[in-house]
């Protein structure tokens, strides 16, 4: 008998032990896990522990306070950890949510830049007939999807959605926790900034004769194109797209005032007044000269007296452009009547 009674006073040590080992361990991880919730409650227990054994001697209060933290601590930290799963689990879907918000619309973005892409491309459909140039082409291509976050921001809506289609059951995947910290890393340092530039670039491809096409994304790819005035004729083509862009009816006619006309030399004048023409657009100028070579373009021309600011002489005359029309025309009436 004593045999026996001393093997289970042993055991019973050992449980002890035990029991006491693991409340350490648990209230070692609950001050490690940050959370005031966590430590608030074992704070609690323990003054509730104490409180409930001040009635017993000495001897006995410590396995008293064992004995209470045994039987409360389990449920309590159960009920706390469930209420902040429950937290965490809804924190999660507001943000899961609100990302893919953030994906949806940049998916928009990126489909709408493709759409106005090809509008641009009709719009601008007609060649310039430049010499040395067999097309240009000017078009918008979207830089969303080559945006640093976006392969982050896709793989969260990913995982978020097979989270949605469980029914949000259990916590999120440790993925999608992964990539939600990486988000909320990495929007800060960008919202900030995002400009409209950042979302497309505007690009001008064109090809020369013989050659491959070239992609003009920048003014200093612009500027090295050469051939008498090139960039300027370019530069009004495009605007004369996004013009019809947004006054499609060519019944419309539209007053543009041109400037640095002289730039140009006078084949690619004329073949400016084409484009213009085409698309009843007209032009109005002010020169610093009176250079014929750029007046003979003109229908009316108005000279203005730099002192007085009074108009000394208006010189109405058909002009070098109308001329070639007029006998483009004529010669098209002449090859239809041969035939």
């Amino acid at each position: 008998a004593v045999g026996e009674l001393s093997r289970l006073l042993y055991e019973f040590d050992q449980t002890n032990n035990k029991i006491r080992k693991s409340l350490r361990e648990i209230e070692s991880l609950v001050s490690q896990s940050g959370s005031p919730t966590l430590v608030g409650v074992m704070s609690k227990l323990h003054s509730e522990a104490t409180q409930s054994v001040s009635v017993y001697a000495d001897s006995l209060r410590e396995i008293k306070i064992l004995t209470y933290l045994t039987r409360e601590m389990p449920k309590t930290i159960k009920e706390q950890l469930s209420n902040i799963e429950e937290l965490q689990k809804n924190g999660a879907r507001t943000y899961g949510k609100k990302f893919k918000q953030l994906h949806g619309t940049l998916q928009a973005y990126h489909k709408q830049i493709d759409n106005e892409s090809r509008r641009l491309k009709r719009a601008i459909a007609e060649n310039l007939d430049l010499d040395g140039i067999s097309s240009t082409e000017v078009g918008l291509e979207s830089k969303i999807k080559s945006l640093d976050y976006w392969d982050v921001l896709k793989g969260l809506v990913f995982e978020y959605d097979k989270w949605s289609d469980d029914g949000f059951a259990g916590l999120p995947s440790e993925a999608f926790l992964g990539a939600l910290s990486d988000m909320k890393n990495i929007l800060p340092k960008v919202s900030g900034n995002m400009r409209l530039e950042d979302l497309f670039d505007l690009y001008i491809r064109v090809t020369e004769d013989g050659k491959s096409p070239i992609d003009i994304r920048t003014d200093t790819q612009l500027n090295g194109l050469s051939s008498n005035g090139m960039k300027y004729l370019i530069e009004c083509k495009l605007a004369m797209a996004f013009t019809r862009m947004l006054t499609p009816s060519r019944q419309t006619v539209i007053h543009w005032p041109v400037d640095e006309l002289g730039e140009l030399h006078g084949e690619n004048i004329v073949k400016l007044f084409g484009m213009l023409d085409k698309n009843n657009i007209v032009m109005l100028g002010a020169f610093p000269q009176t250079s014929q070579s750029l007046r003979q373009h003109f229908s009316n021309t108005y000279i203005i007296n730099k002192t007085t600011n009074d108009i000394e002489k208006i010189t109405n005359r058909e002009c070098e452009f109308t001329a070639r029309l007029k006998a483009r025309d004529e010669e098209k009436k002449k090859l239809l009547d041969e035939e």
